[in-house]
């Protein structure tokens, strides 16, 4: 049997952890569009700066474009860009581009990643990479911004500035209507954490920034949203099986009618 302090000090617990989430709503991609997040992670060996090919990898895999030349999971997307990129500060801006049309618009400036083994990326040749990103640089609507085009399907990378500089992806958000700053939190994978998981941070807005607060940043950080950078889901494919029924149909009905003739 509990005695009355032992029910008194859970329920006293209960209602801090309910006090200390203040009510606040949620939501996340998949909310909308199903799927869950992905999480590629470092291992430390030629990847020590491309946490911008990790966070790219985890748009990729939730939007379905990175699902080409064999590839299916954001591990095998990083594994990739490692194959051909150097260690290098990179964006997922340019990432995504050459994903598309295999150019690296950034190629001979030794400041940024360089790929370094030829013939890489270039899935998508045919199509426009600015139909299906979008980027902002505009730190003071990088909450809203990121609300809408998640709330829109796009999968989102965003920069963290500040004492560091680094990519991670954002995957939802925690808001309170009735608080002045509105958003309350984000939820993100990160390359750096050495966890495959999702992970919850605090915001806090100051000025014109939304700063990161807690666990891996530390509390009151000075690392702050700078940019953010999304990808549409792609159209859903028709399954080669299907493809091939169909034409085995087709090539059917043909014969038949050949055969009535």
């Amino acid at each position: 049997m509990f005695d009355k302090r032992t029910v008194l000090f859970v329920t006293a617990a209960i209602l801090g952890l309910l006090a200390g989430n203040s009510f606040a709503d949620i939501y996340q991609i998949w909310d909308t569009y199903g799927g869950t997040w992905a999480d590629a992670d470092k291992t430390g060996t030629d990847d020590t700066q491309l946490c911008w090919a990790a966070a790219s990898s985890n748009i990729l895999e939730y939007t379905r474009w990175g699902r080409v030349g064999g590839m299916t999971t954001t591990d095998d997307m990083f594994g990739y860009f490692k194959a051909h990129w150097s260690d290098q500060a990179g964006n997922p801006y340019y990432a995504l581009d050459w994903w598309w049309d295999g150019t690296n618009d950034n190629q001979g400036d030794p400041t940024w990643a360089q790929e370094n083994v030829d013939g890489g990326g270039g899935f998508y040749p045919l199509r426009n990479i600015d139909d299906s990103r979008r980027w902002t640089g505009d730190s003071a609507t990088a909450l809203s911004t990121l609300d809408t085009w998640l709330r829109d399907g796009y999968a989102s990378s965003v920069a963290v500035s500040g004492n560091m500089g680094h990519s991670i992806t954002a995957w939802g958000f925690t808001y309170e209507p009735t608080d002045a700053d509105y958003y309350t939190g984000i939820y993100v994978t990160d390359s750096d954490d050495s966890v495959n998981a999702l992970q919850y941070y605090d915001l806090v807005h100051a000025g014109s920034r939304w700063y990161l607060s807690g666990g891996y940043f530390g509390a009151g950080s000075t690392n702050y949203i700078s940019e953010v950078c999304g990808l549409e889901l792609s159209p859903v494919p028709v399954p080669g099986a299907v493809v091939l029924a169909m034409l085995g149909l087709s090539v059917a009905g043909l014969k038949l009618r050949r055969n009535e003739a």
